[in-house]
């Protein structure tokens, strides 16, 4: 009985029958997708998992040629160093006044005689109360006395994201075509 199962295995394996081997042709080309693919979700993957700090210092050369900015025309902010990442805010031409008050009614009042260069004004450190402050003296400037750029002067050791906070608290102001000129001071 066993015998007559191989035999029958047997007569299936020769009725079917053996097909001869392809031969592998040698290709020239390089299949790379998934190389690329893979290439690009490592390119992601570092883009977003990446964090920048906004405190790294750039170590920018100095300018050897340059424009002079019209005060005259010009809202001018003067942040100061106070050392350990502290920086205080001025509007003004200067690195001493008064810190501005808190009622809208006498802050415009001192902004207006800072603007017009006869005070300076400590603008609170609060972050949201300090935009707010820049906001206000911007639109002041450009408004009411027909100011066309700020100019922000800076400490050497400012660091760069107070400055940065400076400019996009003038850009809140929405004035088109206002210029912002960035300055160092570089002596006490």
């Amino acid at each position: 009985m066993v015998d007559d199962q191989l035999h029958d295995d047997i007569d299936e394996l020769e009725e079917d029958p053996i097909l001869p081997r392809r031969r592998v042709k040698n290709s020239a080309d390089l299949d790379i997708t998934p190389m690329i693919d893979i290439v690009f979700l490592l390119l992601i993957f570092f883009i977003v998992a990446s964090v920048p700090d906004p405190q790294v210092e750039a170590d920018l050369p100095h300018a050897r040629h340059g424009k002079g900015v019209d005060k005259q025309t010009s809202v001018i902010f003067t942040v100061k160093d106070l050392g350990d990442g502290q920086t205080e805010v001025y509007l003004g031409n200067g690195k001493r006044g008064d810190l501005l008050p808190e009622a809208p009614g006498d802050q415009d009042a001192i902004i207006r005689k800072a603007l017009a260069g006869h005070a300076i004004a400590l603008l609170p450190a609060d972050p949201d109360a300090q935009e707010d402050a820049i906001r206000r003296a911007v639109l002041e400037g450009n408004k009411n006395q027909g100011k066309t750029a700020v100019l922000v002067k800076a400490e050497k050791g400012v660091p760069f994201h107070v400055t940065h906070q400076v400019g996009k608290a003038v850009g809140s102001a929405g004035i088109e075509g206002m210029g912002l000129n960035f300055a160092v001071i570089e002596g006490q």
